[in-house]
């Protein structure tokens, strides 16, 4: 139990030495089965090329790079930066908070 004085109390944040701010592109996730929301929280990118190839100069130097050769998938890459599990409760706190900026966002 935090510090009482009289009725009420104070919590102080600390970041943790893994805290880190990520860019969310999207959400997914589902209700577990022990009663926890799963959230994964993912950024979205184009794909990096497999490979690249380059012409050789004459004097030994890379030259430009032979764009019919690149090796590259279609589509996109989402990469999950983080899996949040919810017990309800929590749930219900990130939902109030969430609903409580985006009504703060729309005003503007």
């Amino acid at each position: 139990m935090p510090m009482r004085k009289n009725s009420e109390f104070r919590y102080d944040f600390i970041k943790s030495p893994d805290c880190r701010e990520i860019i969310v592109d999207g959400v997914y996730g589902t209700a577990g089965p022990r009663g926890r929301i799963n959230v994964i929280l993912f950024t979205e990118r184009n794909h990096i090329p497999a490979s690249v190839t380059h012409s050789i100069e004459a004097d030994g130097s890379a030259g430009p790079e032979i764009l019919a050769k690149r090796e590259l998938k279609d589509g996109l890459v989402r990469v999950v930066e983080t899996v949040l599990l919810l017990d309800l409760a929590a749930a219900k706190e990130m939902h109030s908070f969430l609903a409580a900026h985006i009504s703060e966002l729309s005003k503007r």
